[in-house]
């Protein structure tokens, strides 16, 4: 179970009380793993600057409980931390343009990359990763 904010990061203590079943579960693991602050923001009293923190300060406990791919983990949080390389990056950028979430974005240019190799160019990546979204 998520550690709820306190007063000072703008969640009263009875907003956050009555939500604790939306952070349960594997979604939630997931998210904070993936570092979705969007999923994670969706529960009542949550804003971004809590998700933030909230995933910020859980982000090396949640791998270990998270359900995904500890490749799709890896791809988003390289993604997110500017650290990916420059195929892997606009791979997840194309697809996320298109409409997908980013953990799904994330978790399909995982599996081109493991199909691809790690030298595979970034319409290669796009291209698998939408094969992979699509079946």
């Amino acid at each position: 179970m998520v550690p709820y904010p306190d007063d000072r990061s703008g969640c009263r203590r009875q907003g956050c009380a009555g939500h604790s079943g939306d952070f349960e579960g594997k979604r939630s693991r997931n998210a904070i793993a993936l570092g979705d602050k969007a999923t994670i923001s969706r529960a009542p009293g949550v804003g971004k600057r809590v998700a933030e923190r909230i995933i910020a300060e859980l982000k090396d406990k949640a791998p270990g409980l998270a359900t995904v791919d500890q490749g799709t983990i890896a791809v988003s949080q390289n993604v997110a931390d500017n650290v990916a390389a420059r195929p892997v990056a606009e791979a997840v950028s194309a697809l996320t343009n298109l409409g997908y979430a980013q953990a799904q974005a994330s978790g399909a240019v995982a599996k081109a990359l493991q199909s691809a190799g790690e030298d595979a160019t970034t319409e290669t990546l796009i291209r698998l990763g939408l094969k992979e979204l699509a079946g």
